[in-house]
């Protein structure tokens, strides 16, 4: 029989309402350093990642608004973590999969080789912080156009992915990958995507349904 289609949770990152003139300011992307000024579930959650304002060609090195969301999503609603397998998809900064770890769980980062270093420094500075929690960080090097070839000892109990379809070539291989190792290990997806583009937001979608 085929494999049941993977049950995703779709979150889109909300548009802000505008702010009253009289009310302070709140904290913004722009602000954060992630020196320990970012915290989950009571510990600093600590990155090496460019400002937002920084031209970079490589996108994996910013923090994206939707690994923020993800990340407060995780520890306001998502207190069973602890100890379940997490596997994150082009993780970038891996933010998000940190996040779950300081709740408990059990996180494999994924992305490109590229990112290997920036990655296992992101695990060094979150170390002590994730072990204290009961959780654990790992680095495996993942490029969708070659999933066929990835494999994970044991199981999986949930796949992460933020913001990772920002053009439209991704949306095939991205969407290939989230549903062929959701059948293999019969696990959900939780996807948090920020529409900037009409042009790939709304296929993206389309296709992860």
């Amino acid at each position: 029989d085929p494999a049941p289609a993977p049950a995703l949770v779709l979150a889109r990152a909300p548009t802000p309402d505008p702010v009253p003139a009289k009310s302070p300011a709140k904290p913004s992307l722009l602000s954060l350093k992630f020196d320990g000024d970012f915290l989950i579930n009571g510990r600093p959650l600590r990155l090496q990642a460019d400002h937002p304002t920084q031209t970079h060609v490589e996108t994996g090195y910013r923090v994206w608004e939707c690994g923020i969301l993800l990340a407060k999503y995780c520890e306001k609603t998502m207190p069973d973590v602890v100890h379940r397998r997490v596997l994150e998809l082009g993780c970038g900064t891996g933010i998000a999969g940190v996040a779950f770890a300081l709740m408990g769980a059990q996180v494999t980062l994924t992305d490109l080789p590229v990112l290997r270093d920036r990655i296992i420094d992101t695990i060094d500075r979150n170390e002590q912080a994730v072990s204290e929690a009961g959780g654990s960080l790992h680095f495996q090097a993942l490029d969708w156009n070659r999933y066929s070839e990835w494999s994970m000892q044991g199981n999986v109990d949930l796949i992460i992915a933020t913001d990772c379809v920002w053009h439209s070539s991704f949306i095939t291989p991205f969407v290939a990958t989230l549903h062929s190792l959701c059948a293999a290990y019969g696990c959900p997806a939780l996807v948090a995507h920020k529409i900037r583009y009409p042009g790939v937001g709304d296929p993206f979608f389309a296709a992860l349904r």
